[in-house]
Parts: C-alpha cells; structure tokens; sequence
C-alpha cells in the first residue's frame, strides 16, 4: 500500500535539480490559441478527461 506524503522544495533547490538533469525551468512568456476549426470541441474533451479520470498512481 502506498500513502501520500507531500514534500515541498524551494525554486532554487527545484532549479538544481532540474539543472543536473538538464532540464531548462522557464515561465511561459507567450501564448497562442490554437485556430483549428475543431477547436472548441477538442478543449472539452480535454476538460471531460482530465476531469472525469482519477488522478494516475505515481
């Protein structure tokens, strides 16, 4: 049985591990909406399965 333990870290210790592992953390500094004529209905199938799903076990 697994439980659930939150660990919390600081960005700078976040940044180190991530460094190590080359892995770049960077804020989003532009967004572009997607112009697919099926676009509304692809964003409620992604609403409906990441709401409707129970979270993945790590």
């Amino acid at each position: 049985m697994h439980s659930t333990r939150r660990v919390r870290i600081g960005r700078k210790r976040l940044r180190q591990i991530l460094h190590r592992h080359r892995i770049t953390f960077q804020r989003t500094k532009t967004w572009k909406e997607s112009t697919a004529p099926q676009r509304e209905v692809e964003l409620a199938r992604i609403e409906y399965v990441s709401g409707a799903k129970p979270p993945r076990a790590a």
